[in-house]
């Protein structure tokens, strides 16, 4: 965008919205007036700039997500050895670099008694050089829930990370 180098894109979720946030870098020649007037043009938003220096700067556009109109039931989550092995074969299949945690997902209710759910839940975290649409594509299970996807620029090659959660019995 008028001369500013790109540098990092990240779409990001919170329910049914989210954020779609664009990062570039200022290179020599280039002007921060000539890139927020651009960006004004293009997408009718006021750009935002690191200050003082001015050297990066982006922008953010809201995104809404459709949400399925039915929950996926507890009973119809896959047994977690049995999603693991799927996921573990897609990521060698595709090369991807997956990794995930388990979380407690127990909470507490308004009597100081803790509830435990009857299902797990893990963080996961896939890392790929592949375009999103390639790895997201191959995604069918219900119980895998993304966050956010982040694609930045190193070494004149994009990187993706994406990260969200899955559920399982």
């Amino acid at each position: 965008v008028a001369g500013w180098r790109y540098s990092l894109a990240e779409c990001a979720a919170t329910g049914n919205s989210g954020n779609l946030r664009a990062s570039y870098t200022n290179i020599a020649g280039t002007t921060v007036t000539a890139f927020s007037q651009r960006v004004r043009e293009i997408f009718s938003i006021r750009p935002f700039m690191v200050m003082p220096d001015g050297n990066s700067g982006g922008f953010a556009l809201p995104v809404t997500f459709s949400m399925p109109e039915t929950p996926v039931a507890v009973e119809a989550l896959p047994e977690n050895t049995l999603l693991q092995e799927r996921l573990t074969t897609l990521a060698r299949s595709m090369q991807l670099k997956m990794d995930w945690q388990e979380v407690s997902n127990s909470f507490t209710d308004e009597d100081g008694n803790t509830i435990q759910p009857p299902w797990k839940e893990y963080d996961l975290q896939i890392l790929t050089t592949l375009p999103a649409h390639q790895v997201a594509e191959h995604f069918s299970e219900p119980s895998v829930r993304f966050i956010s996807v982040t694609r930045q620029l190193e070494e004149g090659r994009f990187r993706y990370q994406f990260t969200g959660k899955y559920y399982v019995q």
